[in-house]
């Protein structure tokens, strides 16, 4: 394992720590991170975005956390349902999309690429650093009156 995957997998390990059996790292078969590579290639993603991703899926495929992340398995075609945009659709967790778009990868909606500039984040370990810095924020903040949840 590389010194990122170690990080990812530490990050993601932090994130799931309410409930780690509930949200499992399940890395990628190689067939799945083999069907990934050659879609990436075929459609010309650069080559340091792919590294990115195929890092990530080696920690962790489908990787979902209640709030905000909901990765799509690798050899799922939807990761390039956007692609005529030069963009990836990674992860659908309510309303929270995350995609690579214009060198960034980004959280935001189905009409925002990014909600800020603050959600564009130039690599994908900046991204779950900044998923998980937002989670845990969120998770530590007194609920509002009549909160039900």
């Amino acid at each position: 394992m590389t010194t990122n995957q170690q990080t990812i997998k530490v990050l993601l390990q932090e994130i799931a720590s309410p409930n780690p059996a509930y949200y499992p790292l399940q890395p990628a078969s190689q067939q799945a991170l083999a069907t990934f590579e050659q879609r990436a290639i075929a459609r010309g993603v650069p080559t340091g975005v792919t590294q990115q991703l195929v890092a990530f899926y080696q920690v962790a495929n489908a990787f979902f956390y209640d709030s905000c992340l909901g990765f799509f398995t690798c050899d799922d075609e939807l990761i390039f349902e956007w692609w005529e945009a030069k963009e990836l659709w990674l992860s659908l967790m309510h309303m929270d999309v995350i995609r690579w778009s214009g060198g960034k990868f980004c959280v935001g909606d189905a009409s925002n690429v990014s909600y800020s500039p603050a959600h564009e984040h130039d690599t994908l370990l900046a991204l779950l650093t900044g998923c998980r810095d937002e989670i845990k924020e969120m998770e530590a903040a007194e609920p509002e009156p009549g909160d039900d949840f």
